[in-house]
């Protein structure tokens, strides 16, 4: 067991051995610890060549493929290891581009509020201006209604967008944008406020 309380990948796959009966790569009965081993460095380097070195790194990208694919259950079931292998290991990658892009659209839109101006200078002055901005904001968030608050943090933080941030609230598109924008002015009175008092 991994410190983060995952296992590793031979010990998930070992217990799986036994339920590998019809695959590609399976079919000449080899294990899924034995697919494991001819298919890792392959998917890896596929993924290297792909994607490059990360991040996320490709070793670690192949290692979760495998591991969801030994936590499957019916492994009957899947037609194509290899196949299954790569279209997981090419989502997962995808999916932390996506996650790593909205970290990075956040923080732009953070840089954008607080220095907007091209050539603002992270002066002592500046840097305490905004540490003074951010708690008020902190404490706007912190009066919301709880679901106020969700609806700007799914939508500005997040990253998703109004019909998601409704699914996720159980309200509709309209009721989320509604909640959004209650949101944005609690802000922006909360900063007016800070910054006359």
């Amino acid at each position: 067991m991994r410190p983060d309380g995952t296992e590793h990948s031979d010990t998930i796959l070992k217990a799986h051995d036994e339920n590998v009966s019809s695959s590609e790569g399976a079919a000449d009965g080899q294990t899924l610890s034995g697919f494991y081993k001819t298919y890792a460095p392959e998917l890896s380097g596929y993924l290297r060549k792909a994607f490059g070195d990360g991040p996320p790194d490709p070793e670690d990208v192949t290692q979760e493929a495998f591991r969801r694919l030994a936590e499957k259950g019916d492994l009957g079931a899947i037609e194509n290891f290899k196949a299954f292998l790569w279209r997981t290991a090419r989502n997962l990658v995808l999916t932390e581009r996506r996650k790593t892009d909205m970290r990075s659209q956040a923080d732009f839109e953070v840089s954008q509020l607080f220095f907007a101006v091209k050539g603002t200078e992270f002066t002592p002055e500046r840097v305490l201006e905004v540490e003074q901005q951010l708690r008020i904001i902190n404490a706007a968030l912190g009066k919301m209604p709880e679901r106020r608050r969700k609806a700007f943090l799914l939508h500005r933080v997040d990253g998703l967008n109004l019909a998601a941030v409704g699914r996720q609230l159980g309200v509709s598109r309209r009721a989320a944008v509604k909640h959004v924008m209650r949101a944005i002015v609690d802000i922006d009175v909360a900063l007016e406020e800070g910054q006359s008092a």
